[in-house]
């Protein structure tokens, strides 16, 4: 066999490996049901039929009343309310949500090489970024809240690289449109504020410093910024999380978003109270996968070390980084709802953004510090790094399967009860008494399953927005559960 033969054979070996750790390290995520907000807006379809609603004249309701009520602007409504207006499926949204990680990532990857920045770098980045994500509650930001997070990177990561192709191009068309997308971007979650000075430092960096080029990222943002205060000014309810704490509470609260990014956080701060070392341990020893990802991790890591390390350092590419990994707890640290809620070992979703900024100062510092030739100081490196990564995976499948029991376990159950026939007594407009139940079992998920709409007293999830007034002759029920019993449903008819 031809040395070249046998060089197009192990880059395919390299490409299936990495294929293969992929699938394996998303497992926790792919297999997840719908958790958190997702709980709810998962019901979309059966909420907008119900009451014979639009779902974009809907979502247009629900950002306008988060502008005029709580004085924040939030315009991402129609893609989160659609999305789940047209998914129902459970592994159809998580697999759909996975491919948009994996497109925000690829959409970085580009962005990094445009950046100049090496392939063995790159690499190091991204067998350093998986690891990083580690599933703390049902507010994860890739566990939850599908499409948010990705499509906000993706926006974001875009903008950069309209910013970047002005840099090499020098046409103010690409800067323009680099900051309205970042502002639109801006204009679905605060955080992608993130943008600006990024986008200063590289206008400093390009030696075009002008009053047009900086009126061009600084115009788009001013209006932005006004139409937030202009928000709260109005705000009727304004928001906890937009409202600023205490000073003396930002130190802390910074920690504790700053530190929910680094590997391990979670377990070190929180998880082994759920899990033993020794429990996660043996775990992980039973677990082939688990053996699979160390082995298949550490095999990847040394080929990466072998391969040529970059000549210079990219330092527009690690202050990129440095800025997503300290400035989104900054936006947390500040906002007087996460100075009480937030505790050591949690995370708000800024975390996401954190994870690609240390994954990338990382990979830099592997890049610099690990010489091609340096074989034990590779393999010295690799066997914690891949033990990690494979106990991280362990905790994440388990944190699934417990986060799981509570959302999608009644959910399923109650689904495929409804299909069988739970509620064939039950007619349009009959009572049905929902107590003591998690606040996504309800009357939309009733309807999205079965298509029959029943009155609900006290429902929640509807509250403020929609009415379910019984029928005149309306009957009473009163839906149960049984965990102790194979999580089996009941119907009872009350006595009149």
């Amino acid at each position: 066999m031809s040395s070249e033969r046998i060089r197009v054979v192990c880059w395919w070996g390299v490409i299936a490996s990495s294929a293969l750790l992929l699938v394996i390290l998303m497992l926790p995520y792919l297999r997840n049901g719908f958790w958190f907000d997702d709980s709810l807006n998962s019901q979309t379809w059966g909420a907008m039929n119900r009451f014979h609603e639009n779902v974009w004249w809907f979502s247009g309701r629900v950002a306008y009343v988060w502008f005029t009520e709580y004085g924040r602007v939030l315009l991402g409504w129609p893609l989160a309310y659609g999305f789940y207006y047209y998914i129902h499926d459970a592994l159809l949204a998580r697999c759909l949500d996975v491919g948009l990680l994996l497109i925000h990532v690829g959409v970085t990857v580009v962005l990094l090489r445009r950046l100049g920045v090496g392939q063995r770098l790159v690499a190091f980045f991204l067998l350093l970024l998986f690891p990083l994500f580690q599933i703390r509650n049902s507010d994860d930001p890739i566990a939850a809240y599908i499409t948010f997070c990705h499509v906000l990177g993706i926006m974001l990561t875009l903008a950069l690289l309209g910013l970047q192709k002005w840099r090499e191009t020098d046409s103010p068309g690409w800067l323009i449109a680099s900051s309205l997308l970042a502002t639109l971007s801006m204009l679905c979650y605060e955080l992608n504020a993130i943008y600006v000075p990024i986008a200063l430092a590289a206008v400093w960096a390009s030696k075009r410093v002008s009053p047009r080029n900086l009126l061009v990222i600084l115009v788009p943002f001013a209006c932005f910024v006004a139409a937030n205060l202009f928000a709260k000014h109005m705000a009727t309810n304004i928001y906890g999380g937009s409202q600023f704490g205490q000073v003396s509470a930002i130190p802390p609260t910074y920690l504790k978003q700053f530190v929910a990014a680094f590997p391990g956080s979670f377990y070190a701060l929180d998880g082994h109270n759920q899990l033993s070392p020794a429990a996660l341990v043996r775990l992980a020893a039973g677990s082939w996968l688990a053996w699979a990802i160390a082995v298949v991790w550490a095999a990847l890591f040394l080929v990466t070390s072998r391969t040529t390390a970059m000549q210079r350092w990219p330092r527009e590419a690690v202050f990129g980084a440095a800025l997503l990994l300290f400035i989104p707890p900054a936006l947390i640290a500040i906002s007087a709802k996460y100075q009480a809620s937030l505790s050591w070992g949690a995370a708000h979703i800024p975390v996401y953004y954190e994870y690609f900024g240390l994954a990338f100062i990382g990979a830099a510092l592997l890049d610099r510090t690990i010489p091609p030739a340096a074989r034990r100081l590779g393999i010295a490196v690799a066997l914690p790094l891949a033990l990690y990564a494979s106990l991280n995976w362990v905790m994440n499948m388990q944190q699934s399967v417990r986060l799981d029991a509570f959302y999608r376990a009644p959910r399923d159950s109650l689904v495929a009860a409804l299909r069988n026939g739970l509620m064939n007594e039950v007619r349009d407009g009959d009572i049905v008494h929902i107590e003591n139940l998690p606040i996504f079992i309800n009357g939309n998920l009733i309807y999205q399953a079965i298509q029959k709409n029943v009155s609900v007293p006290n429902e929640t999830a509807i509250a403020g927005w929609f009415e379910s007034p019984p029928r005149a002759d309306a009957r009473e029920f009163r839906l149960t559960r049984s965990v102790g019993d194979g999580n089996q449903w009941a119907v009872e008819r009350v006595a009149e």
